[in-house]
C-alpha cells in the first residue's frame, strides 16, 4: 500500500503542474482572444461612427448646396465671391438644415463654417438639453475643428478623422469629425462639419458598466421569464377569444400589438383581409355575370321588339308619303287647300323617322361585336375619317377643332365600323351641348408603361354632373333633349368587346366634358389569334 500511495503522491505535483499549465494557457488564449475581440470591437465602433458622421456631413452639404444655389454670388471688397444673404437669415436657415440632418441619429451635432465671415454658423445639437450654445463648437475642441475645416477649405475635399482629447480636470473625449465642402457652382462658399462623441461606446469604457449590470441581469432573468410565461398565456387566451369573435362576426379584426404576438395578429388580419378581398372579387364577378345575363336578355327582347315594330313603321311611313302625294295632287286639281296640312304630315314623318332611328340603335345595342372580324387598324386615320362627318356642324356652330394625334405609329386590333360609331357618338354628344361656339379637342397618345392607346375627347360644353357621370353608360339614360340614351351604351359595349375601357373624367381646366377611350395596342407583325 505504501509504495502505491507514494507513487500517487509523487505524481500529484506533475498533475498540478500540468493543470496549472493548462489553466495558464487557457487564461492566456482567453486573454489574447479577449484583446483581439476588444480591438475588433473598438475598430467597429470607430468605423461605424466615422461612416455615420461622414454621411451626415455629406447629407448636410448636399442640402446646403441645394439651398444656397438660390442665392446669388457677389464679390466682396477683396473681389472674393460670397453668398449674398443677410447673416441672421442665413444662420437661421442653416440651423434648420443642421437640425433636420442631425435629428436622425442621437448624438450627432455640427454646423457650418462660412469662410467669407470667418465664423461658425448654423450650429445644431438636437440631442442637447436646452439652452443650446449659440457660438457653435465647445472651446475645448474648437481649435481641432477649425484646423480640419481649414484643411477642407484649402483642398476642397471632404475629410474624416478621429480626435481624442485627454484632460485631468474634465473627462476625456473621443469623437470622429467629418468636414465637407459646399460649392456654389465652382466656388466654395461653406464647409459643413459633423461629429459625435463615442467615448462611452468604446469597449474599455463600457466593460466596467457591463460588469456592474451582469449580476442584475442574472437576477432579472428569472423575473423576466416568469412575466414572459404569464404574458404568453394571456396573449394565447386573447387570440382564442378573438378567433371566436371572428367566427361570429367576419368584420371583426384583432387589435394591433407589438412583438411576436403582434406579428401573429397582423398575419391573421392580413389573411382575413385577403379572404374578404377574394370574396369581394368573387361577388364582383358574379355581379358582372349577372349584368351580362341581363344585357343578353335585354338584347334578345330588343331584337324581337325591333323585328315586330320595324315592318309596321315602314308601312306607316309609306302610307303617309302616299297621303302627302295624293293630297298635293288633289289640291292642284281642285284648287282647294288639302284637308290636312303638309306640316302635320311632316310631323308624323319625323316621328316615324325618329322611331326608326331608335329601332336601329336598339338593333345595334343587341347585336354583339364579332371578334373574329377584327383586324389591325390605324387609329389616327380612323379618327381623321370620323371627324370628316362632323366638319359641317363644326362650321355651322362656329366650333374650333384642335387635333393632337401623337400615336401615328400605333396599331390597334378592332372593327373599324364599330369604332367609327363609338367616336362619332362621342363627338355628336359634344356638339349637341355646344351651341355658342367653343373648342373641341381630340388627342391621342400612348400610355407609358402599359403601351395602351389613349384617345381623349374634351369639349367646352356644360359638362356632366357627378350623378350623370356614373349613369352615362346606362341604357336609356340621357341628359340631351330628344336623346335616346343608347349611343353611349352602345359605345360602352363596343369598347368592352375590344378589351378596352371608356369613361368620363374630371376636366383639368374649367368646365366641359372629358371622355377618354383606352384600347390595347396591337404589335405590328404579330399574327391574329
Amino acid at each position: 500500500m505504501a509504495p502505491h500511495f507514494w507513487q500517487r503522491f509523487r505524481g500529484f505535483p506533475d498533475q498540478t503542474f500540468a493543470f496549472t499549465l493548462i489553466l495558464l494557457l487557457v487564461i492566456l488564449i482567453g486573454g489574447l482572444l479577449g484583446i483581439r475581440t476588444i480591438r475588433i470591437w473598438h475598430g467597429d465602433v470607430v468605423s461605424r461612427n466615422m461612416s455615420l458622421v461622414s454621411g451626415a456631413a455629406k447629407r448636410l452639404a448636399t442640402d446646403a448646396r441645394d439651398y444656397l444655389q438660390t442665392a446669388p454670388l457677389v464679390p466682396d471688397e477683396r473681389g472674393r465671391p460670397f453668398v449674398h444673404m443677410a447673416p441672421d437669415s442665413l444662420d437661421l436657415q442653416l440651423v434648420l438644415l443642421s437640425t433636420r440632418a442631425f435629428g436622425i441619429t442621437p448624438g450627432l451635432k455640427g454646423g457650418f463654417w462660412i469662410p467669407h465671415v470667418g465664423e461658425f454658423m448654423g450650429y445644431a445639437n438636437p440631442w442637447s438639453p436646452p439652452p443650446m450654445p449659440a457660438y457653435g463648437p465647445p472651446p475645448r475642441s474648437i481649435s481641432l475643428i477649425r484646423k480640419q475645416i481649414e484643411e477642407t477649405h484649402e483642398t476642397g475635399r471632404g475629410i474624416v478623422r478621429l480626435h481624442e482629447l485627454e484632460s485631468i480636470s474634465v473627462a476625456s473625449a473621443v469623437f470622429p469629425l467629418a468636414t465637407e465642402p459646399v460649392f456654389h457652382g465652382e466656388q466654395l462658399v461653406a464647409v459643413t462639419w459633423a461629429r459625435i462623441h463615442i467615448e462611452r461606446e468604446l469597449p474599455l469604457r463600457k466593460l466596467g458598466r457591463y460588469l456592474q449590470v451582469t449580476a442584475l441581469v442574472a437576477i432579472s432573468a428569472f423575473i423576466v421569464s416568469l412575466f414572459a410565461a404569464v404574458y404568453q398565456r394571456r396573449e394565447i387566451h386573447s387570440l382564442n377569444q378573438n378567433l371566436q369573435l371572428i367566427e361570429q362576426s367576419p368584420t371583426h379584426r384583432l387589435a394591433r400589438r407589438r412583438g411576436m404576438f403582434g406579428s401573429i395578429r397582423e398575419a391573421i388580419n392580413e389573411m382575413i383581409n385577403s379572404l374578404e378581398q377574394e370574396n369581394s372579387r368573387r361577388r364582383s364577378l358574379e355581379e358582372q355575370l349577372h349584368q351580362q345575363d341581363k344585357m343578353a336578355a335585354l338584347g334578345h327582347l330588343l331584337t324581337a321588339v325591333s323585328h315586330e315594330v320595324k315592318t309596321p313603321l315602314a308601312i306607316l311611313k309609306t302610307r303617309v308619303q302616299i297621303w302627302q302625294r295624293d293630297l298635293k295632287k288633289h289640291s292642284q286639281e281642285t284648287g282647294h287647300p288639302p284637308p290636312l296640312s303638309d306640316d302635320s304630315l311632316q310631323i308624323a314623318l319625323r316621328e316615324i323617322n325618329r322611331l326608326s332611328d331608335l329601332l336601329r340603335k336598339l338593333v345595334s345595342f343587341s347585336r354583339p361585336i364579332r371578334t373574329d372580324q377584327m383586324r389591325p387598324l390605324d387609329p389616327t386615320g380612323l379618327i381623321q375619317h370620323t371627324v370628316l362627318f362632323i366638319k359641317p356642324r363644326l362650321v355651322q356652330k362656329r366650333i374650333d377643332l384642335d387635333m393632337d394625334l401623337n400615336a401615328a405609329d400605333v396599331e390597334i386590333l378592332g372593327d373599324p365600323d364599330a369604332l367609327h360609331q363609338v367616336f362619332l357618338n362621342i363627338l355628336t354628344n359634344s356638339l349637341a351641348f355646344m351651341d355658342d361656339g367653343g373648342r373641341l379637342y381630340v388627342g391621342t397618345r400612348v400610355e407609358q408603361g402599359s403601351g395602351e392607346l389613349v384617345v381623349d375627347f374634351i369639349d367646352d360644353g356644360p359638362g356632366l354632373s357627378d350623378g350623370a357621370r356614373e349613369k352615362a353608360f346606362d341604357p336609356f339614360f340621357s341628359e340631351r333633349r330628344g336623346g335616346s340614351g343608347l349611343g353611349l351604351s352602345i359605345s360602352y359595349e363596343i369598347i368592352k368587346a375590344h378589351q378596352g375601357a371608356i369613361l368620363f373624367i374630371d376636366p383639368e381646366v374649367g368646365r366641359g366634358a372629358h371622355c377618354r377611350v383606352i384600347l390595347p395596342r396591337h404589335e405590328k407583325g404579330t399574327e391574329m389569334s
